[in-house]
């Protein structure tokens, strides 16, 4: 072996390793962002689209699908550029969530924020949610959850369940067991007729609204109050506790309490 061979290979070896130390610095994940990258306006954004749409699974099924005008990908500090922390979407256009592999709701909204460690959806603003049920809701705040069975509208909203409708200042809404609570009251038309309660709590498979606290409304044309209430839907009937009925001739004569 020439007596220069081995010097040459020692060179090239060193300049190997030298090489590939500047490129693991140059992709650690754990470095600083770039002053480039910082300018360009993208922050902890280690992916963005555009016009883009995103289907997350588990264990082969559908979790979510979420098609919008932008979507930011948050990098996980230290971690590689594939590993995200949050999901951001603006100008969402179509939404799907999924409960067992099947579509629980579908929605639209102006922006959404998915916390990969929670699992949890936060959405806001101009907010429209269907059900395959035919369910409609409107809100400005949605909070969705993977671990939880239900969906939560804390900023309140409106809604069209069969044709009975109904606004909350703060709404629990369970597609999949068709269960809604609202447990700082609520006012609704239910059967064509209007309701106002200080708690309702309301099972649309068996039609059944329950009022546990103090309520009032109308039925069959005569107002009524109550300490309590429960209406049954399927067989238009009202059970009141402590009830009081307000009947009106002519106007708005009132009848003496003893006649009533």
């Amino acid at each position: 072996m020439p007596r220069w061979l081995p010097p040459l290979l020692a060179l090239l070896a060193l300049a190997g390793l030298a090489w590939l130390l500047r490129v693991v610095q140059r992709f650690d994940p754990g470095r600083p962002l770039d002053s480039a990258y910082q300018t360009a306006g993208l922050g902890e954004v280690s992916l963005r689209l555009a016009g883009a749409s995103i289907i997350s699974r588990s264990q082969g099924r559908r979790l979510w699908h979420i098609r919008a005008d932008r979507i930011d990908l948050l990098r996980v500090p230290g971690a590689g550029p594939e590993e995200f922390r949050a999901a951001e979407f603006h100008v969402i256009r179509a939404g799907t969530l999924y409960r067992d592999g099947r579509a629980e709701a579908t929605f639209s909204a102006k922006s959404a924020v998915f916390d990969q460690h929670a699992r949890q959806f936060a959405v806001r603003g101009r907010i429209r949610v269907g059900t395959p049920r035919g369910d409609r809701l409107e809100s400005e705040e949605l909070i969705w959850s993977e671990q939880d069975d239900f969906v939560r509208f804390p900023a309140g909203t409106r809604g069209i369940f069969r044709r009975n409708r109904l606004a909350a200042p703060s709404l629990v809404f369970s597609p999949r067991r068709r269960m809604v609570q609202c447990p700082q009251g609520a006012e609704g038309v239910f059967a064509g007729y209007p309701v106002r309660a200080t708690q309702l709590y309301w099972d649309l498979e068996k039609e059944i609204v329950d009022c546990p606290g103090p309520v009032s409304g109308e039925r069959r044309g005569i107002a009524f109050s109550a300490s309590r209430a429960t209406l049954d839907l399927r067989r238009r009937l009202l059970k009141a506790n402590k009830g009081t009925l307000i009947v009106r001739i002519r106007g708005d004569t009132e009848l003496p309490e003893d006649l009533r």
